[in-house]
């Protein structure tokens, strides 16, 4: 329970961090635990819904949530700044989103 707490927490300071500094256009990955949180956060708190998700493996299942590359794709056709929510503690994840 405390876990969970602290990731509430973590993710809504974080985000409001990104609003106070008026980034936008947020995209979630991985989308996991952390990420379904952090969406529900941004969603149901903030009011803010997503461009999308992204996650190599659950993208196979829902239509609605991009892989890696189909968003490094989309990233590149995007006018506009693009606000990546890294939602993971493992720094290897965080590696492969800089890639």
């Amino acid at each position: 329970m405390e876990t969970e707490i602290t990731n509430f927490s973590s993710i809504t300071t974080q985000i409001k961090k990104c609003i106070n500094e008026k980034k936008t256009n947020f995209v979630i990955f991985p989308f996991g635990q952390n990420g379904l949180m952090t969406k529900q956060v941004l969603n149901q708190c903030f009011g803010i819904k997503e461009l999308f998700c992204v996650d190599n493996e659950l993208y196979q299942y829902n239509s609605e949530i991009k892989d890696f590359l189909q968003f490094k794709e989309y990233v590149k056709d995007f006018q506009g700044e693009i606000t990546l929510l890294l939602a993971t503690f493992s720094e290897d994840v965080g590696e492969y989103a800089k890639k």
